[in-house]
This record gives C-alpha cells, sequence and structure tokens, in this order.
C-alpha cells in the first residue's frame, strides 16, 4: 500500500535535476512492491506452465494432449484456442 501511495504523495515530489530522495522513494516503491507480488508469483503462473507443458508434450503421433482450463480472462480463453488448434491438428478419424 505504501508503494502505491509514496508516488502521488503531496511530500513527494521529484525535481528537476532529479533529486537523490526522490530517486530513492520511487525505488523503494518498486522494491515494495516487487516483494509484496513475489509470494503470489507461482500461483499465478501455473496455468501458464501447464499450457507450456501441454504444448510442449503435443504430438499428432500421439493425439488426445489437452490443457487443462481453469478460471476466466485471457489466460483461459488461450488455453481453449490451444486446444481448439490442437483438435485441428490431429486426423479426422482419431
Amino acid at each position: 500500500m505504501i508503494a502505491n501511495v509514496l508516488p502521488v504523495s503531496p511530500r513527494v515530489a521529484l525535481s528537476h535535476p532529479v533529486a537523490a530522495h526522490g530517486v530513492l522513494v520511487l525505488c523503494g516503491g518498486l522494491i515494495a512492491r516487487l516483494a509484496a507480488n513475489a509470494p503470489s508469483l507461482p500461483t499465478g503462473l501455473a496455468p501458464l506452465q501447464r499450457l507450456t507443458k501441454t504444448m510442449a508434450d503435443a504430438s499428432l503421433l500421439e493425439p488426445g494432449h489437452r490443457a487443462r482450463i481453469t478460471g476466466r480472462g485471457e489466460l483461459a480463453d488461450l488455453t481453449e484456442t490451444v486446444n481448439v488448434m490442437l483438435s485441428r491438428l490431429e486426423p479426422s478419424g482419431q
């Protein structure tokens, strides 16, 4: 929360030329955001890792590999599109 408030605080203004204090505040805010978001990265990237694995394992010689679609949004849409593409690439007799 502090990282979101500091850059817009009236007490923190960047001067011209940029003062060292301003740079420290902005860098501190960035570091705070990265530290706050770091624990959620593995969970957030898990669907993308599953999709990557499915794409790497896809083979026309062994049809049927599909990525599991979880959640909603752009990543779910991308997963569905990859699954449709794999279906189109497979021979129609399968």
